[in-house]
């Protein structure tokens, strides 16, 4: 396992809604497809980040990003703030449900330390000043910016 700072931007999701959606549209138990299929339904490049959680009993947080990048150090508030957000990406509250606060969908600008970003097939691209692989284990410290 490689651990490697990450930092990202994204809406947290939930297993049991991606669950949902890889069986209503019959894809296989494959996260980069699934990944791949949410992003062409509304046209933009997405990562899946898990964040491993210190207690192995709880389950992994999940998010669908527009933005991820690896990076030993964290970014600071306003580099993460300054990330442009694909005009279409919020539109992913019409595939999948994502966490809400107010009836508004949350959006997280995060640095953490424990996780695995999985990337759509297409895969191998550059983001920011970092190469994205198919699957790679990160590590982070919780550092909540949104």
């Amino acid at each position: 396992m490689v651990l490697i700072p990450a930092s990202f931007v994204g809406y947290h999701v939930f297993q049991e809604d991606l669950e949902r959606y890889r069986i209503h549209e019959h894809l296989p138990k494959n996260d980069r497809r699934l990944v791949y299929d949410i992003g062409s339904k509304i046209g933009v490049n997405l990562w899946l980040v898990r964040v491993e959680v210190e207690d192995e009993s709880l389950p992994s947080v999940l998010y669908l990003c527009c933005f991820a990048v690896h990076d030993p150090a964290p970014w600071d508030a306003n580099a993460l703030s300054a990330v442009p957000i694909p005009p279409n990406f919020p539109r992913i509250t019409e595939v999948i449900p994502v966490e809400e606060v107010n009836n508004n969908p949350k959006l997280y600008k995060l640095f953490e330390p424990y996780t695995t970003i999985v990337t759509p097939p297409s895969a191998n691209r550059i983001v920011g000043a970092c190469t994205m692989f198919a699957s790679l284990t990160v590590t982070y410290i919780s550092l909540s910016l949104a």
